[in-house]
């Protein structure tokens, strides 16, 4: 039978015998436990801090442990609607069949834990990528993600199971999902179309008909009235004289719509100009950040429910190749870490045994590139072939280049002294600078470093010097 844990903000105790209590701080410390079966969250008394601690197991690292189903311990009914919108996995009952409530659980969720199992390094890798974490936690359910309207979220929707794996919930989550299907690794299902601000992406919008000549929103509505015998046309209010209606061009009453009368549209009146007009000015305004606009003006979007294709059912499990190393690997001499360090060894030696030029290293901490997955979207492809042209630009074709966690660049420049590759390095970040500011408004500055390559070059030593000076 597989292991069950109480997650708990402190020390408590333990109601259940089937329960190991563990507090949150020490989660960490059962990443490598292979007997999953689920996390117990009590939720009876605090919803608040129930959520925070699927928070906590959610945006772990570890896929032991992230990945693992989570159950909310409620006191009645009323309360399984709310916290399964929250983004657990199922419900515990206090006052339930403990023994027999568990049995099913554990086999509810024995196919994701198989899954779980299964996973290269699942004890040890840290999937730190939150793409590829929401993918894996897509894959690991085996069934559709089904966004759920709320008025709780500033977006309209939220997606329950993976609403906790962000640090929030907004228009980025969506262009996250859009890449994600924009690479066929996940399949959409179409739920609905929505408005959304141009401005903060709020789906609260107020729909506003305003007069077109001096843009007042005090105005009025009317009916018209078409009298069939005179055909006289004219507002509802000019036929009406006490209860009944009248034509005031003939006098005749009109008793029987279709038969004596219709009624063939509106007309307005401004009360602030008295312009009469039938077709009103249409704005827009957010509740959020009242931004005004016209309706065309707002963000158009297909919301939509998601399952994982074959190519993301593989990919989550053997991992996801990052776009971007893929297009820069096709312009400039791109190795994987470990290659690298070979040719790295290699030039050492060359430098060390002919002692006749000079080659030097350099370091760029980029931008995350999970920043730009979440504000391209399906764009991503593009803007990305955009930065490796840069890169091609400005690197020659003897110049080795890899990548760690997609965000710290190292670059071997042969037969370029460090003074060269500064400046180099400056006219690459340069370019980059302005392309990341056109399109994503980032103007942080990035930080580079050269470093000479000779006999005392300690690459591991040199790299985790930078990341930890660069810490962002």
């Amino acid at each position: 039978m597989r292991s069950t844990y109480l997650l708990t903000a402190q020390e408590n105790q333990v109601e259940y015998e089937f329960l190991t209590a563990v507090r949150a701080d020490k989660i960490s410390e059962l990443s490598e436990n292979s007997s999953f079966g689920f996390w117990v969250i009590d939720a009876r008394s605090d919803i608040k801090q129930a959520q925070e601690l699927l928070l906590l197991v959610r945006q772990q690292f570890v896929p032991n442990v992230y990945l693992r189903p989570v159950v909310f311990l409620i006191s009645s009914d009323t309360m399984a609607s709310s916290v399964e919108s929250m983004g657990c996995d199922g419900v515990f009952y206090a006052n339930g069949n403990n023994e027999a409530q568990r049995t099913e659980l554990i086999s509810k969720f024995e196919l994701v834990n198989q899954w779980v199992d299964k996973l290269p390094d699942v004890f040890k890798v840290s999937d730190t990528d939150l793409i590829f974490r929401v993918l894996r936690l897509i894959v690991s359910r085996n069934s559709e993600i089904v966004p759920i309207m709320t008025a709780q979220s500033l977006s309209g929707f939220i997606y329950p199971l993976l609403e906790p794996i962000a640090k929030q919930s907004d228009s980025s989550f969506f262009h996250l999902l859009d890449f994600l299907e924009a690479q066929h690794l996940i399949s959409g299902r179409f739920i609905s179309h929505c408005y959304f601000c141009c401005q903060c992406h709020s789906a609260f919008l107020n729909f506003k008909e305003a007069c077109p000549q001096c843009k007042s929103e005090n105005i009025e509505s009317d009916e018209l009235i078409h009298h069939f015998k005179c055909a006289y046309v004219a507002e509802k209010s000019t036929y009406q004289q006490g209860g009944l209606l009248v034509c005031p061009k003939c006098d005749k009453e009109l008793k029987h719509i279709g038969v004596d009368y219709d009624k063939p549209s509106l007309i307005n009146h401004c009360n602030q100009c008295g312009l009469s007009f039938q077709e009103a000015h249409v704005t827009t305004e957010c509740f959020n950040c009242h931004t005004h606009t016209e309706p065309e003006g707002q963000v158009s979007r297909n919301i939509k429910a998601y399952t994982a294709t074959a190519i993301g059912k593989n990919a989550a499990i053997f991992g996801l190749d990052a776009l971007f190393t893929k297009i820069i690997s096709s312009k400039v001499s791109f190795f994987p870490e470990d290659q690298f360090q070979k040719f790295l060894d290699i030039e050492i030696e060359r430098i060390k045994r002919y002692k006749l030029s000079e080659s030097s290293l350099g370091f760029i901490k980029f931008i995350d590139i999970e920043k730009i997955y979440l504000q391209q979207g399906e764009r991503a492809e593009q803007f990305f072939e955009e930065l490796s042209t840069i890169f091609k630009s400005i690197l020659r074709i003897s110049d080795i280049v890899t990548a760690k966690n997609q965000s710290v660049f190292i670059i071997i420049m042969t037969e370029t002294s460090t003074a060269n590759a500064k400046v180099a390095l400056e006219r690459l970040i340069q370019g980059l600078s302005v392309l990341l500011d056109e399109n994503l408004n980032y103007t942080s500055t990035i930080p580079f470093i050269t470093e000479s390559i000779n006999s005392e070059t300690d690459f591991e030593m040199l790299l985790e010097k930078f990341i930890s000076n660069n810490v962002s």
